[in-house]
């Protein structure tokens, strides 16, 4: 008898059998598609290389979007560390393949603070001009995240930065932006000098020096800078300015020659013996002319130093000047 129901149920066992003989000798079984693995949202950001005498050139990199601005920020100097030594257009890197490392990056607002570890004063820069090339890359760097317009340097754990090389000594205790160490920056204008005894005088950076749009504030910005500043930034640098009793009263020019007015208590310049008399007319002479001009002091006594780079220091009493000379520092 043809049951319709058996036929039903027969022809159901036999395509269960089909399916267990094809898994048993062999088969695969079907597996559920799955959905592709999400992507990770990047943010082209940039890094910037140095050149000589011109704007650093910008390199583009991918950080994710979400990351935090620290992270951000480490993802950049990562990558110049890590990176190439050239970079285009005759650019260079000068923390590739460094020693300097930077450990904890902090932000607050629109200041990063970047704390390089286990620095000693060389930071393995051969001079000034490799100096002025790092701080263009290290603040253009980081000031390419939107947020971030000031940039600290410190060390070992808040310390100052203090990058010393042959010509140059370079203290960082206030932040730095683009536009105190961009390539337009005459980079005399953001010197002082520090007297070192039977040596050239030693440039220094100073957190204020060579501020201003006319030649009389940058000077008198660095002479402030001179007068507030460190006695000593080496075992053999020393600011006699500092020590004096004399105060900066004021600063004009006229051509080529700066006139710089003092105040002097009860007629004494507290700068003693003829040694650190000398280191005293060096450093202002120096710190002065770097506006390419010459240089004259007063104050009812004058220093007057014409364009040839010998210094007259007029008598309290007489007024008749002694003639030294600001090269060598020796009596002429």
């Amino acid at each position: 008898m043809d049951d319709p129901r058996m036929r039903r149920v027969l022809a159901m066992s036999a395509l269960a059998t089909v399916a267990i003989l094809a898994v048993t000798c062999g088969g695969a079984a079907p597996t559920p598609a799955t959905s592709p693995a999400p992507t990770v949202a990047m943010d082209r950001v940039q890094v910037f290389y140095a050149k000589a005498d011109a704007d650093p050139i910008a390199v583009p990199i991918f950080v994710p979007r979400d990351s935090t601005i620290e992270s951000r920020l480490r993802a950049r100097f990562d990558a110049l560390i890590t990176g190439p030594a050239g970079g285009p257009s005759g650019s260079f890197n000068l923390l590739a393949g460094t020693e300097i490392r930077i450990g904890a990056i902090s932000t607050d607002r629109d200041l990063a603070t970047l704390d390089f570890l286990g620095t000693a004063d060389d930071w393995g820069l051969s001079d000034a001009a490799a100096v002025r090339a790092f701080l263009q890359q290290v603040v253009f760097t980081a000031t390419d995240e939107r947020s971030i317009y000031k940039v600290l340097l410190t060390r070992d754990e808040g310390q100052p930065a203090v990058i010393g090389v042959s010509d140059l000594i370079a203290t960082y205790h206030a932040p730095l932006t683009r536009e105190l160490v961009g390539p337009w920056i005459h980079p005399a204008h953001t010197v002082v000098y520090f007297a070192r005894d039977g040596q050239p005088p030693l440039a220094v950076y100073l957190p204020g020096a060579g501020i201003g749009a006319t030649a009389e504030e940058r000077i008198r910005s660095r002479l402030v800078a001179l007068e507030t500043g460190p006695g000593v930034v080496m075992p053999n640098a020393y600011n006699s300015v500092r020590d004096a009793n004399s105060k900066l009263d004021g600063v004009r020019v006229a051509g080529d020659l700066v006139a710089i007015d003092y105040v002097v208590p009860d007629d004494d310049w507290g700068v003693n013996g003829s040694t650190r008399l000398a280191s005293f007319v060096q450093q202002l002479v120096y710190t002065a002319i770097q506006s390419r001009a010459s240089f004259a002091c007063s104050s009812r006594r004058t220093v007057a130093v014409p364009r040839s780079s010998a210094a007259r220091v007029w008598s309290s009493t007489t007024r008749q000047p002694a003639r030294t000379s600001a090269a060598t520092g020796k009596a002429a």
